[in-house]
């Protein structure tokens, strides 16, 4: 078994780091220990595919769209336009759906795992105010085992094989525009401008003469298909949000390994529950490094 020390060491420096998107957040290289800002790392990224964004078009919504998309991407985290921007290219992604299933299965149990250490936090106060281990004790262990081993499952989800052809993806985003298209309520009169790339503008007016529709109505109909899905976070699918979302995980796999840490002190070895908690502590650690491994790789892509 790794070093309590150790790992109760890591997870209290993770367990102070920020939260995802928030600048000072840690990527953590398993093989070196070395320590990347999440903000570095995302920069990484986006620098590597850096390009001009001069190319503008200006799509249309009513009062009520506009609120839907107003929401969705303060939801997002992200301006207006941004999040136009980036449901056009989500849209246009064939690998988009495969990384909108992963991260929605990372947020599920990142919620799971946020729920299960609001429980394990308090067990931990009551021992550490000198309480004795109450009778469900175990039961409450097997639920922290449980959401560690959904959450590497989630985070190691290989998709299928991609075998949507052009001609079905082109008939996919053809029913988006069309239902975008049949919208009942106001004119729409507001504008918004967002811009893209040469690469994702050429993307755009091939898609959309396929379509045999307007870039605009292209683009407003993918900021709303994105809007009116259940977690719009998930409907942006692109290596920064995974990133960024693994942030999340290592935020929260750090304060339980933190509790687990002080937990395991009030129990004598040989009992149960030590046993218990101090494997659970190796599955922390192999979840940590999991997550170390997985956002370097997004991050290099």
């Amino acid at each position: 078994m790794a070093g309590t020390a150790g790992i109760a060491a890591r997870a209290r420096a993770a367990a102070r780091a920020p939260g995802p998107g928030q600048p000072g957040g840690t990527v953590t290289t398993a093989a070196a220990d070395a320590r990347i800002p999440i903000a570095t790392t995302v920069a990484r990224y986006r620098l590597r595919a850096l390009e001009p964004r001069s190319n503008r078009v200006s799509p249309r919504f009513n009062d009520p769209e506009w609120q839907a998309v107003q929401a969705a991407a303060v939801a997002c985290g992200l301006k207006d336009g941004a999040f136009i921007a980036s449901a056009a290219e989500a849209l246009l992604d064939p690998d988009a759906a495969h990384r909108r299933r992963w991260l929605e299965a990372v947020i599920h149990t990142n919620h799971t795992l946020a729920t299960v250490g609001t429980s394990l936090n308090a067990f931990t106060r009551h021992l550490n105010s000198g309480g004795t281990p109450h009778h469900h004790a175990h039961h409450l262990l097997d639920h922290v085992g449980t959401a560690i081993s959904r959450t590497r499952a989630a985070i190691t989800w290989t998709p299928p094989a991609n075998d949507e052809t052009p001609a079905d993806r082109t008939a996919r985003i053809q029913a988006i525009v069309t239902s975008y298209r049949r919208r009942l309520g106001p004119r729409r009169d507001i504008r918004r401008c967002p811009r893209f790339s040469d690469h994702h503008w050429a993307q755009l007016t091939a898609t959309a003469r396929a379509c045999r529709t307007g870039t605009g109505a292209l683009v407003a109909a993918a900021a709303l298909h994105a809007a009116d899905t259940a977690d719009p976070r998930a409907a942006l699918a692109d290596p920064r949000r995974q990133v960024e979302e693994l942030m999340e995980t290592n935020r929260l796999l750090a304060a339980v390994g933190n509790n687990l840490a002080q937990a395991l002190r009030h129990f004598t070895p040989g009992n149960p529950l030590h046993t218990h908690t101090a494997g659970l502590l190796d599955e922390v650690e192999k979840a940590l490094d999991l997550v170390d491994t997985t956002a370097t790789t997004l991050a290099g892509r």
